[in-house]
C-alpha cells in the first residue's frame, strides 16, 4: 500500500502499490498513477499521480499535473506537482510551478514562478 493525497480535495487515502488508477473516496474524482517518460518533442498536457520524467532529448510544452517530476531535458509550461520537482544537470524548466518541494541540481536551470508548499500543489491546474 502507498499513501496518496487527492490533488482535488486534499483527502489522504491509501492505494495498492500496483494500482494504475483509483477514485478519491471523498470527492470521487478519478486519478491515474502511471509513470510517464517523455524523450522526444511533446506538445500536450499530461495528468497522472505517478512520476513524469523528461529525458535528455525531451522537449515538452504543455500543462503537467503529476505526483513527482524529474527534468533532464526541456520543459515549458504550467506544472502542478503533488510531491517533489527535480531539475537535473542540463535540465531546463520554464514556467509556473507549484510543488511540495523543488531541487535544482548543479547545472540545472529554472526560470519562472514557483510556489512551494502543501496547499499550492494540491490545487488543480486551470
Amino acid at each position: 500500500m502507498r499513501a496518496v493525497r487527492c490533488p482535488f480535495c486534499e483527502a489522504p487515502f491509501e492505494v495498492s502499490s500496483r494500482a494504475i488508477n483509483a477514485r478519491c473516496p471523498k470527492c470521487t474524482k478519478p486519478m491515474r498513477f502511471e509513470d510517464a517518460e517523455l524523450n522526444g518533442f511533446c506538445n500536450q498536457n499530461v495528468t497522472t499521480m505517478g512520476t513524469v520524467r523528461i529525458g535528455r532529448k525531451g522537449v515538452v510544452r504543455g500543462r503537467i499535473e503529476c505526483g513527482s517530476l524529474v527534468v533532464s531535458g526541456q520543459l515549458d509550461g504550467t506544472i502542478r506537482i503533488n510531491g517533489c520537482c527535480i531539475v537535473q544537470p542540463r535540465g531546463v524548466l520554464r514556467g509556473e510551478i507549484a510543488a511540495r518541494s523543488m531541487l535544482i541540481e548543479r547545472g540545472g536551470s529554472f526560470e519562472g514562478t514557483v510556489e512551494i508548499g502543501g496547499g499550492a500543489a494540491a490545487r488543480p491546474a486551470a
